[in-house]
């Protein structure tokens, strides 16, 4: 990737020339690149680290205690990196777009990004449910069909069928907002974008505080559902995002580089298990530890792309595995761990042994590969 500079490096205009510039750096200027491969590679690392949880969290893995020790100490902090996403989310979507976007040619090209890929897994979810002999729930078929599922307070709804398609529940509500936030923040001076910024930061840190006071904190209970299932919750990941992007892109970002940005960020994981370790504490584990270094990492990642400057998340074989981390993250649980209704069989009954035979799971290369297909073609369709 040629050398780039951010604009904000340029010569300081005079503050009557300063407004004309303001109108032209409403667009993306071309000196910017458009691909950033170095948030691409962390992409990959942040899927691997939720991987890593799912799989602590199994326990018919390992039955060493110690090789689960190492995992625990490895991953338990897995549960932040989904906020690292959502904070990836909005700054990719802002750093390719100008002030505005089309709404109809926005959604369209969202859902043929992300849609195709969650219906194959739903399917294979679907499959293995019936493998199984289980009931399938329409209106659990309906919310996820729909991308729903997030919005009731009801975990059944949540984690039904392919669980960690709730996220992109999550999601698909912020590809919704998103033509309407960009207008509004793209006109806001740089001084409102810091304090967005700082807002959203303290926003997601004061938030599961918040709900641990006013009710039960457990997994499930009515805390945990608004602190990190329910949708309008994390729009505040999506908007900090959202300002870094403009920052960065308007040349105005001032926050330290990627070697630093990445230990801040590998302390918040630290800092999470042991949270979680010493506290069994739910909430605070599901953003508030990891914001800061998420707010830090990505602008870093993105400038040192911007300038052509030292990233190792820039290699080629790891950019390689982040272009292929979502339809990653769309089947490893369904090979993990089957969907939760097929549980209930009894050990050693004929559905057991049904659901146990590797039969079912020889679907899930042709369904790892109908995820890469779809998000290719969705690729070359430039979507």
């Amino acid at each position: 990737m040629p050398d780039t500079v951010i604009r904000g490096h340029a010569p300081r205009t005079t503050d009557r020339a300063r407004p004309a510039a303001r109108t032209t750096d409403r667009a993306r200027p071309a000196a910017l690149p458009s691909r950033l491969p170095s948030l691409t590679g962390l992409r990959w690392i942040a899927a691997a680290t939720i991987f890593g949880y799912h799989v602590m969290l199994e326990s018919g893995f390992f039955a060493d205690k110690q090789a689960r020790g190492v995992l625990e100490v490895l991953f338990s902090g897995g549960r932040s990196a989904v906020s690292f996403f959502y904070v990836l989310s909005g700054f990719v979507l802002t750093w390719s777009a100008g002030s505005t976007v089309a709404k109809t040619g926005f959604w369209r090209r969202r859902f043929a990004r992300i849609y195709p890929s969650h219906f194959v897994t739903f399917l294979a979810a679907a499959a293995y449910l019936s493998w199984a002999g289980r009931d399938l729930d329409p209106q659990q078929a309906i919310a996820n069909l729909t991308l729903t599922q997030s919005w009731p307070d009801d975990r059944t709804y949540w984690w039904s069928y392919n669980g960690v398609s709730w996220s992109l529940s999550v999601e698909f509500f912020f590809y919704l907002t998103f033509p309407f936030l960009l207008p509004f923040l793209s006109r806001l001076r740089p001084a409102w974008w810091w304090a967005t910024a700082a807002a959203c930061v303290a926003g997601v840190i004061c938030l599961p505080v918040v709900a641990t006071w006013r009710s039960e904190p457990t997994v499930g209970g009515d805390a945990f559902y608004a602190v990190y299932q329910f949708p309008p919750a994390r729009l505040l990941e999506f908007v900090l995002g959202m300002v870094l992007a403009l920052l960065v892109r308007d040349g105005r970002w001032r926050g330290p580089g990627i070697v630093c940005s990445t230990a801040v960020w590998v302390a918040g994981l630290l800092l999470t298990r042991e949270i979680v370790r010493v506290t069994d504490e739910p909430l605070l584990a599901c953003a508030a530890t990891g914001i800061v270094g998420c707010a830090l990492l990505i602008p870093a990642a993105a400038r040192a792309d911007a300038e052509g400057s030292v990233s190792v998340f820039r290699t080629p074989r790891l950019v390689r595995m982040g272009e292929v981390s979502f339809a990653f993250y769309l089947v490893h649980e369904l090979v993990l761990s089957p969907p939760s209704p097929c549980s209930a069989a009894t050990p050693g009954s004929r559905r057991h042994r049904r659901w146990h035979s590797p039969r079912p799971a020889s679907a899930l290369p042709w369904c790892s590969r109908s995820c890469c297909t779809t998000t290719w073609r969705s690729r070359v369709c430039g979507c």
